[in-house]
């Protein structure tokens, strides 16, 4: 009787062990720490002996950074931006034998994650006025902000509130959603002030793409910028972007039909906006030279993606941005699509005493690569209305050098 107790465990242990997949796994995001863990469940493999972990990216198995618990039960790996390959082999007392495979997909700031937060819960400091603004000096404490302000029921966000970075901010935990709304054109903008204090921001990831129909598609740190009015603009200012990279996936590319719109800084100035005194490095926006049709409208710029026909204040900015779209796309209307190494496209320039032209914007780096069957690009400016060449001239007594100019280095 106990030997065939004895075979009929064994029996049990070894279908176990050949039932066991991903959805067995604990997942465990310690976002502070910048940690992800998988353990192996004790009440479905009480008698494992021995575990195998192995790491790839791609083809290249990694070691920096993954440590195992000591009966090897639990593998913990930094976060990262990259999609990751684990496989993972366990032998039961028995010396039975399974082996299986899953991805770890890079986590998203501003999301939630088996109900923890990758963001935090408060700022570092600070109660938003001039004087004492709110104080941010770690990547979930921006993340916060970039939550709040998406998911906030206002066009005009903070407005009249003041962000501080205290700290240099390193976003290569994860790929990064931008400060507001991405597909809603009535809510979620920014409306307040944001200093850098000439700190920086680094390696920030953005996977962009296109939606359908009448949804746009919005880019950046910042998605849309708007102020409340002449007194109140939403501001941009004191910052250095590095190593910034806004990029497609080969299996989410834009193909949508909806307006895209992409801007390092922000992909869209809706009104009483300010972007000011900032120097982007070693940056890029590409969708890797893939094969696809393009949406119907797409601005894009290596700073800010489209200006609308309102108030703005856009001076001091210096982009090493490399740009490469379009190379092989079908541009589906090509005479709605702009790109420039600054900015994507502006409409007509309201007469505000408080706008400040664009003014000081330089563009160096490599050359441009998009797609030469159709659309419009510039060095500085791809497209402007000719409102804007007339209050350029009125103002400067200068004609704008920003159209269609050819050049990859320029300065306005």
């Amino acid at each position: 009787m106990m030997m065939l107790l004895t075979i009929w465990l064994m029996s049990i242990q070894t279908v176990w062990a050949q039932s066991l997949s991903f959805q067995d796994l604990k997942e465990t995001c310690d976002f502070p720490k910048g940690t992800i863990s998988y353990t192996l469940p004790t009440e479905i493999l009480p008698e494992i002996s021995t575990f195998t972990w192995k790491v790839k990216v791609g083809e290249q198995e990694i070691t920096d950074g993954k440590t195992l618990s000591d009966d090897t039960r639990t593998l913990t790996l930094p976060l990262s931006q990259e999609t990751r390959t684990v496989e993972v082999s366990y032998t039961d007392a028995n010396q039975a034998t399974q082996t299986f495979s899953f991805n770890i997909e890079p986590k998203v700031y501003g999301n939630e994650y088996n109900g923890v937060k990758f963001y935090a819960d408060a700022y570092a400091g600070g109660d938003g006025t001039k004087d004492n603004p709110f104080k941010i000096n770690t990547d979930l404490q921006l993340a916060k902000l970039a939550q709040e302000v998406t998911n906030s029921k206002s066009q005009t966000m903070y407005s009249g509130k003041y962000f501080q970075l205290s700290d240099n901010i390193d976003l290569s935990k994860g790929i990064w959603m931008p400060i507001g709304t991405l597909n809603d054109t009535n809510a979620g903008f920014f409306g307040g002030t944001f200093d850098g204090d000439g700190k920086t921001i680094s390696n920030m990831k953005i996977y962009w793409t296109a939606f359908d129909g009448k949804t746009e598609a919005s880019w950046g740190l910042f998605s849309r910028l708007k102020g409340k009015d002449e007194n109140n603009y939403a501001t941009v200012t004191n910052l250095i972007i590095e190593n910034a990279s806004l990029e497609t996936q080969k299996d989410n590319l834009p193909t949508g039909t909806g307006t895209v719109k992409i801007g390092i800084v922000a992909s869209d100035l809706v009104n009483y906006a300010e972007v000011s005194n900032i120097i982007i490095r070693n940056s890029r926006i590409t969708d890797h030279g893939a094969k696809y049709t393009a949406a119907n409208v797409c601005r894009i710029g290596g700073i800010i993606g489209y200006l609308d026909n309102k108030n703005y204040r856009i001076f001091n900015l210096s982009s090493d941005t490399e740009i490469n779209i379009h190379k092989n796309a079908t541009l589906k209307k090509p005479d709605r699509v702009t790109v420039a190494g600054a900015i994507g496209c502006f409409g007509n320039w309201q007469n505000n005493k408080n706008n400040i032209l664009p003014t000081n914007i330089y563009v160096h780096g490599k050359k441009m690569v998009t797609n030469e069957a159709g659309g419009s690009t510039g060095s500085v400016v791809a497209f402007y209305n000719s409102s804007y060449q007339k209050t350029y001239k009125t103002k400067y007594g200068a004609t704008c050098p920003a159209h269609h100019d050819g050049k990859q280095a320029e300065n306005l």
